[in-house]
């Protein structure tokens, strides 16, 4: 790429529907389509098995009887022992052996942090989910004019006296991937994004942000218009109505950057 900096697409992905249809028809068939200059790959789980059937029994029993400090205690020794499991690559999907639940996303993305740190060279991975549409060519463009180290940047919010960039759109340096990989206080009992927040504060990256549009609407669609999109790389479609939106909103967005090319 003549001395340009690299970046990874890691997309969070789900062998069942909606999300694999998602993945198929919105991503595959726009933006993630195999063979540009940005790899992009899918980030799997286990969905099923015994593990998985574990954690979520023990998890629920002990939200029943409100056994809070143990719950908390218990996910977070499970996602220790989740992220540490073999990883695999498929093709352009990232195999874990995490259990697919809500909160092993936090697992997943440890998992595969670690596995690219040790298999893949890169300068930046941006984390992002089935729901968003990525400009593969404003991406690659924007890299080139971020700083090289300590680049935290997406979508910012704040909860819980946190501020965080949220989970669609995650962009990070290699060595504040290299962190959170091995950060000693990382709090698998968190969802990741608010984990991968506080992780980020302890180690001195403020959130930058970085413009994204929504299209959560059958009206943001309906409005959509190149216009909408000259500023952004990034565009979430997650469907507030019902989730064949997402493909629909992909296949608009995606029609209208194509042809402001």
């Amino acid at each position: 790429m003549n001395g340009e900096k690299e970046v990874l697409v890691v997309v969070l992905a789900l062998d069942a529907d909606p999300w694999r249809a998602i993945e198929e028809k919105g991503q595959r068939g726009t933006w993630a389509r195999a063979g540009g200059d940005v790899p992009v790959l899918w980030l799997h789980g286990v969905n099923g098995g015994m593990a998985r059937a574990i954690i979520r029994v023990i998890s629920k029993g002990l939200g029943i009887v409100r056994a809070n400090g143990a719950l908390k205690a218990f996910r977070h020794k499970a996602g220790g022992w989740a992220a540490g499991r073999n990883v695999t690559v498929e093709g352009r999907a990232i195999r874990t052996h995490v259990p697919e639940t809500y909160l092993m996303t936090n697992a997943k993305t440890v998992a595969a942090f670690r596995h690219l740190l040790d298999t893949r060279d890169f300068d930046y991975i941006l984390r992002t989910n089935s729901s968003t549409y990525v400009d593969l060519h404003g991406l690659r463009d924007f890299v080139q004019n971020i700083p090289d180290r300590g680049y935290y940047g997406g979508a910012v919010w704040k909860a819980q006296g946190l501020e965080f960039i949220t989970g669609s759109t995650i962009l990070l340096s290699r060595d504040l991937v290299e962190y959170a990989a091995t950060d000693p206080e990382w709090e698998f009992d968190l969802i990741d994004d608010m984990a991968l927040g506080g992780s980020m504060l302890r180690a001195g990256a403020r959130p930058q942000s970085v413009e994204r549009a929504d299209v959560l609407t059958s009206g943001d669609l309906a409005r959509l218009d190149s216009g909408s999109l000259t500023s952004t790389f990034l565009v979430r479609c997650k469907g507030e109505e019902n989730r064949e939106h997402d493909i629909a909103a992909m296949l608009r967005v995606h029609e209208l950057y194509e042809s402001s090319k």
